[in-house]
């Protein structure tokens, strides 16, 4: 007989993209799960029990700030939908 591994949260960027905000209300009823929000915007609409994080990619901490957050989470599932609805013109700009 195995052990049932209880399941980690779900954290979500881009929760005001245009899949963000359909997926979003979603999500923790797809797993029973705890969602944690990553995002620079509160979404207008967010499960009741889900945790937000502010989080400005573009600052040179984001990183070790969000895997903060991950591991006191729990999360064991990321889904990314973060992206520039704009493309900038300089590539550092664009790859941050």
């Amino acid at each position: 007989m195995t052990a049932s591994r209880k399941r980690g949260a779900i954290a979500l960027t881009g929760a005001r993209s245009f899949l963000g905000r359909r997926i979003l209300p979603d999500l923790g009823a797809l797993r029973g799960q705890q969602v944690v929000v990553l995002d620079d915007r509160r979404p207008e609409e967010m499960p009741q029990d889900a945790r937000y994080y502010k989080i400005d990619l573009t600052q040179p901490t984001a990183d070790a700030m969000i895997a903060d957050i991950l591991q006191r989470e729990k999360v064991d599932t990321v889904v990314h939908l973060a992206f520039r609805s704009n493309p900038a013109r300089r590539g550092a700009e664009s790859h941050e």
